[in-house]
């Protein structure tokens, strides 16, 4: 756990909880070191449009299984 007072670390630690893969962690902490926060906001809008992307894909499929799990239990199939 990284220390409170280390704002670097704790951005840091924030990414990798995000999931973040190497290459944006890197271009996160290349830009927040060097102050460019838009940039980062960028960055990390990206990120998380691609996440409810396949969020939601993932919901879709979950709703499938459902309708199926249904039909199957009501012996429709």
């Amino acid at each position: 756990m990284p220390n409170a007072l280390d704002k670097k670390a704790l951005f840091l630690q924030n990414l990798k909880d995000a999931g973040c893969n190497a290459e944006l962690t890197d271009e996160c902490m290349k830009c927040y070191k060097s102050g460019k926060f838009d940039e980062v906001l960028r960055e990390l809008a990206s990120y998380r449009r691609a996440i409810l992307f396949e969020t939601r894909k993932k919901q879709k499929q979950i709703d499938c299984i459902d309708y199926l799990t249904n039909k199957i239990n009501r012996n429709e199939y």
